[in-house]
């Protein structure tokens, strides 16, 4: 996941900021209505979010 981050241009990591985000937000969704299987999957999200704002970061970029 790491090495196809570090290939995108600003705007493709904003991007994809907005789609974990959303993911996010429909897993936590699916939690609080009892119908979500794999609660793993939100801290995998957030750790992806984390690790695209890093290479935000990195790339002198205000979040």
């Amino acid at each position: 996941m790491l090495s196809l981050l570090r290939g995108k241009d600003t705007t493709g990591l904003r991007e994809e900021l907005i789609v974990l985000r959303q993911m996010q937000l429909k897993l936590i969704m699916q939690k609080a209505s009892s119908n979500l299987d794999k609660q793993h999957q939100i801290r995998q999200v957030g750790r992806n979010i984390a690790r695209v704002k890093t290479l935000l970061r990195q790339h002198n970029v205000k979040v």
